[in-house]
């Protein structure tokens, strides 16, 4: 297997496809939050759901403490 320089393991061009790739990403998601958090019905379900993950790691701690 012929040793790749680190020029052909990730080009420039590759390096921005991918940096642009994460910022339609990150944007995306950003608006998706700017909408649930805008709608009342959605923000409750969104709270609800992150109360509920906060609820469970919290057992999972207090159960590795033990």
């Amino acid at each position: 297997m012929p040793i790749m320089s680190a020029s052909e393991v990730a080009s420039p061009t590759a390096m921005e496809a991918m940096l642009t790739v994460m910022q339609s990403v990150v944007t995306f998601a950003m608006s998706i939050f700017s909408t649930i958090t805008s709608n009342t019905i959605l923000c409750f379900i969104l709270a609800g759901s992150l109360v509920g993950i906060g609820v469970h790691v919290f057992k999972l701690l207090k159960g590795a403490a033990r």
